[in-house]
């Protein structure tokens, strides 16, 4: 892990650092990802089931054959982009997991170049501010000069 403030954080456990947070996150994951999903397994399990005992209906078996060979291309282009969309969420992980340390040193160096762009427009603005400025103030005093 990293060092903050010159203490080392690579013996300290997420779960010890923040265990509010960490005890809602595994709460929202629960109620966000975990749940959805297996009220959505139930309600297929639930329909299938209801379709092979509801059909009283003879069916040939060449249909069911023809059903299977236009099922099958779909259920692997399927398979494999989830496949495809596993291993995105398993690059994304990685990639969250290993850009905190780098993206603050990001910030810390546009912080930076924030503070010196800041101080370079300031100084190159000065003259012309200072121009203004003694142009408004003359400008004032000739006007209550001349009504006064």
């Amino acid at each position: 892990m990293a060092q903050y403030q010159g203490i080392s954080t690579s013996n300290i456990k997420e779960t010890e650092r923040r265990p509010i947070a960490w005890q809602k996150h595994r709460h929202d994951v629960r109620m966000q990802i975990i749940l959805p999903i297996t009220i959505g397994i139930i309600i297929v399990l639930a329909l299938s089931i209801l379709v092979v005992l509801g059909s009283n209906a003879q069916v040939s078996q060449g249909a069911d054959v023809a059903l299977i060979w236009l099922i099958v291309p779909m259920l692997v282009v399927t398979l494999l982009f989830l496949i495809i969309l596993g291993g995105l969420v398993y690059g994304v992980t990685k990639l969250l997991i290993a850009t905190p340390g780098f993206m603050r040193r990001v910030q810390d160096y546009s912080i930076i170049a924030q503070y010196r762009i800041s101080e370079f427009t300031d100084k190159l603005v000065s003259p012309m501010l200072k121009i203004k400025t003694k142009k408004a103030s003359w400008g004032t005093l000739l006007r209550n000069i001349k009504r006064g």
